[in-house]
């Protein structure tokens, strides 16, 4: 991914500061990925909606996806010490940031080259577009099912492909959201 222009590296730092911003896209930021992992982390209490509650007629979604995009990055807050409610609120994001946003653009990179497309332009469509700008650092599990999908293609057009990776990741994908088949 050399040769990266000013617009480029204008449109990653603009990522990087969407992570830093205060606001926010829809309340399930924060009550259907943050609320639930920092009430199982940190031992306060937190109100679990009804979808991950044993206490309904019964789980209809996987805390995996939750675990995964907030759990990491607010266990290692907890382990380091750092528990400011600013960076708890920042903390997913960032992690999200260099796990799926960046990895994003690295995965559409290499299925550029695998290809023999020009990665310049396609690479500026995904840099710009809104989805890569903020939604990709934010915990829902839509962020964790883009880069499934990245990660399907890629192996998928990767030679030889390798049928297992496909399996594993269209499973994780799964318990992301029930739709991701419909996807991929």
């Amino acid at each position: 991914m050399a040769n990266l222009t000013t617009l480029d590296y204008f449109l990653i730092l603009l990522r990087v500061a969407f992570v830093f911003s205060n606001g926010y896209i829809h309340p399930d930021e924060f009550f259907q990925s943050q609320e639930i992992m920092a009430g199982h982390i940190f031992g306060i209490h937190s109100f679990i909606p009804w979808e991950f509650s044993l206490e309904t007629e019964g789980l209809s979604r996987s805390i995996v996806p939750v675990l995964l995009s907030c759990g990491i990055p607010l266990k290692l807050c907890k382990v380091i010490g750092t528990t400011s409610a600013y960076t708890l609120f920042v903390a997913p994001r960032i992690f999200l940031l260099l796990v799926v946003s960046f990895s994003s653009d690295l995965l559409l990179y290499k299925i550029c080259k695998l290809l023999n497309l020009d990665s310049r332009e396609i690479l500026f469509i995904h840099r710009s577009s809104w989805i890569t700008l903020v939604f990709l650092s934010r915990p829902f599990s839509n962020t964790l099912e883009t880069l499934y999908v990245y990660l399907i293609v890629w192996i998928a057009v990767d030679s030889p492909p390798k049928p297992y990776l496909l399996g594993v990741i269209t499973a994780f994908g799964c318990f992301s959201r029930i739709t991701f088949p419909a996807f991929v």
